[in-house]
C-alpha cells in the first residue's frame, strides 16, 4: 500500500485529465478524494442544465472543493427565457458552497438584486462579467458593490444602454482584465474617465485584449492615468506581449509596443491584420 502523500501526488499529476480523475473516484477510496477536489474545483450552473437542482445530491464534504463558479444568469429553453435564480435550489446551493473564491457571472440581460443577494459571498475575491447587458454604469456598480472583497475583475463584453451618474463603492481592485474595445467603448469612456481618483486607484495589474489598432489610443490613455500601475500584459492574436515597467511609466508606451506594430489596414478599412513585429 503506498503512503496517502505520494498516491496524493500522482492524481495531482493528473488533475487536467478528467477523464482518468472520474475513473479514479470509481477506483478506490484512497484516490476518490484527491481526484474529486480537482474535479469539483470549477463548476458551472446553468438554468437549461447543470441546475442548481443537479447539485443537491452532492455531499458537503465534495461541495467544499469547489472554488470557482460560472453562473449562466439566463438561457433560453424551448422558446421561453428561464433564469437561474427561479430554481429554488439555488440558495441552498450557495450556502453550500464555502471556499468559493472566484465566480463568472454570465448572459445576464438584466441586474438582479434577487440573484446577487444569493451569489454574493463574503469571501469572493475573483468576479468575471461575461456577456452581460446593462441599463447604465450605475447597474455595473451596482453588482460591484455586493463583491466589496474582490481584488480581481474581468469584465468581457459589458454592455450599457444609457450614461448616467454613478456613485462608486469601496473598492480595492488591483487586477483588470478587460477588452481594449470596452475601453474605448461609451461605457468605458464613462467608467475609466477618471481611473486615478476613482475605483482604478489602487490598481497594479492591468490585462488587456486587443483586435483592432483603433483600440489602442483609449488604452494608451487608461495606462498613463494608472498612478500604481507596474504590469501590462497586452492580449492580442498572435499571443501575449507583457511591458516592463519602465515602458509603462514612458509615455504612450501602448502605441509604441509591438501590439501596436502587429495591426495594418485590411479589408473595409475597419479589420486589422498581421505585419512584421518590431521592438519597442
Amino acid at each position: 500500500m503506498l503512503p496517502q502523500e505520494l498516491v496524493d501526488e500522482i492524481v495531482d499529476i493528473l488533475r487536467d485529465d478528467r477523464h482518468a480523475l472520474i475513473a479514479l473516484t470509481g477506483a478506490s477510496h484512497c484516490f476518490r478524494d484527491r481526484a474529486q477536489k480537482h474535479l469539483f474545483r470549477e463548476i458551472a450552473l446553468c438554468p437549461t442544465k447543470k441546475t442548481p437542482s443537479s447539485l443537491l445530491a452532492l455531499s458537503p464534504r465534495v461541495l467544499s472543493h469547489v472554488h470557482r463558479v460560472r453562473l449562466v444568469a439566463g438561457a433560453v429553453a424551448n422558446g421561453i427565457r428561464v433564469y437561474v435564480h427561479e430554481d429554488p435550489a439555488l440558495t441552498r446551493v450557495f450556502q453550500a458552497l464555502r471556499n468559493v473564491n472566484d465566480i463568472e457571472l454570465a448572459h445576464m440581460v438584466r441586474m438582479d438584486r434577487g440573484l446577487l443577494s444569493i451569489i454574493a459571498l463574503p469571501h469572493v475575491k475573483s468576479l468575471s462579467l461575461n456577456a452581460v447587458f446593462l441599463d447604465s454604469p450605475s447597474s455595473l456598480f451596482t453588482i460591484l458593490s455586493y463583491f466589496p472583497s474582490i481584488a480581481s475583475l474581468r469584465l468581457i463584453e459589458v454592455h450599457a444602454m444609457c450614461p448616467d451618474d454613478f456613485v462608486v463603492p469601496p473598492l480595492s481592485i488591483t487586477e483588470l482584465t478587460v477588452s481594449a474595445g470596452m475601453v474605448s467603448s461609451s461605457l468605458g469612456s464613462s467608467i475609466f474617465a477618471d481611473p486615478a481618483h476613482g475605483w482604478l486607484s489602487h490598481l497594479g495589474r492591468l490585462n488587456v485584449h486587443t483586435y483592432f489598432v483603433n483600440e489602442l489610443p483609449a488604452l494608451s490613455r487608461l495606462v498613463n492615468a494608472l498612478p500604481e500601475l507596474h504590469s501590462l500584459t497586452i492580449k492580442d492574436p498572435l499571443g501575449d506581449i507583457s511591458l516592463p515597467l519602465r515602458e509603462i511609466k514612458s509615455r504612450d508606451a501602448v502605441l509604441r509596443s509591438p501590439a501596436s506594430a502587429r495591426f495594418a489596414h485590411m479589408h473595409f478599412g475597419t479589420r486589422f491584420g498581421l505585419v512584421a513585429v518590431v521592438g519597442i
